[in-house]
């Protein structure tokens, strides 16, 4: 062997264990995060889901409240009745003015990888979670 010979190392075993768990683990919440964070839905987004969905959960939910708050005989199915009307109504005054009213109503908390919704629709607070260009009304 010659002194100008240069010699080449062993080849490196790929690398095992914690390590290498913890890196990839690194990368996989990196990735993750960076995604979130160009998926993150705008409040106009959310103002187009809010204008086709809030009606559909507020007659699910505050016209079975009212029904158990004002039953008097006759009149127990026709309170949750008329509350579903007026829902109705709401909504077929058209999209624009519901979209309006739900932005004017809504408060956004961005978290930059997800954003927090709170409407405020007859006295009562709807919250939404958004992450990944999706919606959950909770």
């Amino acid at each position: 062997m010659s002194l100008h010979q240069q010699v080449e190392p062993p080849p490196r075993k790929p690398q095992r264990g914690p390590k290498r768990l913890w890196q990839l683990l690194g990368i996989s919440v990196i990735t993750s995060t960076v995604l979130l964070l160009g998926t993150n839905p705008n409040q106009s987004a959310y103002t187009s889901y809010a204008a086709e969905n809030l009606p559909k959960h507020l007659k699910k939910t505050n016209c079975d409240e009212l029904e158990g708050h004002f039953s008097f005989g006759f009149f127990s199915g026709q309170t949750k009745d008329a509350c579903k009307s007026a829902i109705n109504g709401a909504d077929s005054i058209g999209r624009g003015i519901i979209q309006f009213f739900i932005d004017q109503s809504t408060e956004r908390t961005n978290l930059h990888v997800l954003s927090i919704y709170t409407t405020e629709v007859f006295g009562r607070k709807i919250t939404t979670l958004g992450i990944g260009q999706q919606f959950w009304t909770l």
